[in-house]
C-alpha cells in the first residue's frame, strides 16, 4: 500500500497529506490529483483509535484497517464501506489521516481542515450519532430507524436518497451539533 512520494501532497503545503485507500484498506500518501471523500462525525468524548508515529508504518500495509488489526469506530468503518460502494477510492478522516502525536503535522493539518473538507468530492456529515461508535444510518441493513411515509426519494448513482419529510427547523435543535447563538 506504500505509494510513491513523487507528486504527493506531503510536505508541500497541500492538503490532505494522507488518505485511506478503501480498496486496499490502508493509509497512503495523498497525490496532488487524488479524488477523495471526507468524513465529519461526532467524537462524543470517547477514546478512539488514531494514527500515531508508532503505528503509522503498520497502517500503510495493505489490509491493516480490517481483519481486527485495529479497532475502528463504527462510523469510520461505515464511511470506508460507503466510499467503496459509491465507487470512490480514497477517504479522509481526521482520526486516521493525521498523525496525532507529531505536533507540527497535527497543528498544520487541523488548521487546514476547511481546505481538506472543501476539496473533497463528497463529505459525509454524520450528525445523528452520540459518538463515533454509532453507525452511519443506512449503510448496513437495519442501521436506520424506519422513515415516515412522507418526503421524497431521488436516485443518484444507483442509490436511493430519501428526504425524511421532517421539518429541519424543529429537528436541528435536537442535533448534538446545534449551538444557540
Amino acid at each position: 500500500c506504500h505509494s510513491p512520494i513523487a507528486n504527493s501532497r506531503q510536505g508541500t503545503g497541500l492538503y490532505p497529506s494522507l488518505l485511506i485507500d478503501v480498496s486496499r484498506k490502508c493509509l497512503v500518501t495523498a497525490q496532488v490529483s487524488s479524488r477523495y471523500c471526507a468524513l465529519s462525525y461526532v467524537y462524543g468524548g470517547i477514546q478512539i483509535f488514531k494514527t500515531t508515529a508508532r503505528n503509522f508504518q503498520m497502517l500503510q500495509n495493505a489490509d491493516s484497517l480490517e481483519g481486527g488489526w485495529v479497532d475502528l469506530p463504527a462510523v469510520v468503518r461505515d464511511a470506508i464501506t460507503l466510499t467503496e460502494r459509491i465507487g470512490e477510492r480514497f477517504l479522509w478522516t481526521d482520526s486516521l489521516c493525521i498523525i496525532h502525536d507529531e505536533d507540527e503535522e497535527f497543528r498544520d493539518q487541523i488548521s487546514h481542515m476547511d481546505i481538506i473538507y472543501g476539496q473533497a468530492v463528497l463529505t459525509f456529515a454524520v450528525v445523528s450519532g452520540a459518538n463515533a461508535n454509532d453507525a452511519m444510518p443506512g449503510v448496513l441493513p437495519y442501521s436506520r430507524s424506519p422513515l415516515p411515509p412522507s418526503g421524497f426519494t431521488s436516485k443518484i448513482a444507483g442509490f436511493d436518497l430519501r428526504n425524511s419529510g421532517l421539518d429541519p427547523s424543529r429537528e436541528t435543535p435536537l442535533s448534538t451539533y446545534f449551538v444557540h447563538h
